[in-house]
C-alpha cells in the first residue's frame, strides 16, 4: 500500500498534459485539479518526485533525455 495522494494514472496525465502558464493545464491548474501543492507538480515536472514510480510501472514512456528536454523547456518558460 502507498500513502501517495496521486495515482500512477494521475502522474501520467500530468506529465503528458502539462502546459506552461496554461489556465487549464498549467502547474497551478494541475495542483488545483489534484488537490496537491503547486510544488508537488513542479517536482513531478523536474523529475524530483513520482517519476520513478511511474516509470517503474511502465506508465511514463518518456526517456531520461525527453524528461531533461521537458525540464529545460519548462525552465526557459516555453
Amino acid at each position: 500500500a502507498t500513502n501517495s495522494k496521486l495515482s500512477v494514472d494521475d502522474i501520467n496525465y500530468i506529465i503528458k498534459n502539462i502546459r506552461l502558464k496554461s489556465h487549464k493545464y498549467g502547474a497551478r491548474a494541475m495542483a488545483r485539479k489534484y488537490n496537491v501543492c503547486y510544488s508537488t507538480i513542479t517536482q513531478i515536472i523536474h523529475g524530483k518526485t513520482y517519476i520513478k514510480e511511474a516509470q517503474a510501472l511502465g506508465i511514463d514512456t518518456r526517456t531520461p533525455d525527453e524528461l531533461a528536454e521537458m525540464k529545460s523547456l519548462w525552465e526557459q518558460g516555453k
